[in-house]
């Protein structure tokens, strides 16, 4: 288990910004908070089975993808 500052420190992350992301991360259910003096934040989930796509699809509310992105053959950067 991990405090929000502890996370924040490790990221090198402002404590608003990660309170902000833990919050959106915990709606998702990917992370379990306990509060108090022993709380802090624990994946919800086995790390092995998540996924970025896994964490974009439960934080954001669309995910859409630039053309080139779906196109293996693509090398344009956009």
């Amino acid at each position: 288990m991990a405090t929000k500052g502890e996370i924040a420190k490790a990221a090198e992350a402002p404590d608003l910004f990660v309170a902000k992301i833990l919050q959106r991360l915990a709606r998702a259910g990917l992370v379990n908070s306990t509060r108090g003096v022993h709380g802090g934040f624990v994946l919800a989930r086995d790390p092995a089975t998540l996924s970025l796509l896994d964490v974009i699809e439960l934080t954001q509310e669309q995910v859409a993808p630039r053309p080139c992105v779906l196109d293996p053959h693509c090398l344009r950067v956009c």
